[in-house]
């Protein structure tokens, strides 16, 4: 069991870091859809919308792609963070509180 448990622990280790490095993804798309946006109002006050027109679409379509992306895989790693969290439980935690059963 010992080995196991060591086993889900290094899963749910490398899960996090995932975790972290998607969501530092999400964030940098975060600022550069409000660069962006920034960017869009400044020319949409200059009148120069038809000039940078493929510009700002070109921009979306990769930030939207890229999250697209991120989100699969975040949901992937959730998904398998959810189901080492539940065999762990299983593992650790059920054990022990059926123990705990026994003694009272």
């Amino acid at each position: 069991m010992l080995e196991t448990v060591k086993e889900i622990a290094q899963e749910l280790n490398w899960n996090v870091e995932s975790l972290y490095t998607k969501i530092s993804t999400l964030t940098d798309i975060e600022v550069k859809l409000y660069q962006l946006r920034d960017d869009m109002e400044d020319v949409q006050r200059k009148g120069d919308e038809k000039a940078y027109y493929q510009e700002h679409f070109r921009e979306i379509r990769i930030l939207s792609e890229l999250m697209n992306y991120c989100m699969k895989d975040l949901n992937k790693v959730f998904e398998n963070t959810d189901r080492l969290q539940e065999n762990l439980h299983q593992k650790v935690v059920n054990p022990v509180a059926g123990n705990d059963r026994a003694r009272c």
